[in-house]
């Protein structure tokens, strides 16, 4: 809704870019049902994989051969603080959640196997 009193296009790529990274910041919050996200055994290959497809949705909005493809506009420093705070809100609502659950002694992880 914020994009759309800038321009369609912003818009749009403000939607595109905030659902991507918000899955891709998600994955880390889910690894755990009861351990935060930053406790967890590092995953090289994840944060690889998070950064490579991070990378791509940079490239879809700032490289003009592909924003025309995509349908994709370039988006200013305002806008992208706006993506990146609320990307990052799916995740801190489940490490909250999973916090609350620790507090009230919730769940255990499962075992595995």
């Amino acid at each position: 809704l914020v994009g759309r009193e800038i321009d369609p296009a912003a818009a749009q790529t403000m939607a595109f870019a905030t659902i991507a990274l918000a899955e891709l910041l998600f994955v880390f919050s889910i690894r755990s049902t009861s351990e935060p996200a930053w406790r967890g055994a590092p995953n090289r290959a994840l944060v690889a994989g998070v950064l490579a497809s991070a990378a791509v949705v940079a490239l879809i909005i700032y490289v003009p051969a592909l924003r025309e493809p995509f349908g994709t506009a370039s988006l200013g420093p305002a806008e992208l603080g706006l993506v990146a705070v609320l990307a990052a809100l799916p995740a801190a609502a489940v490490e909250a959640a999973k916090a609350v659950r620790r507090r009230r002694g919730g769940l255990a992880e499962p075992a595995s196997g």
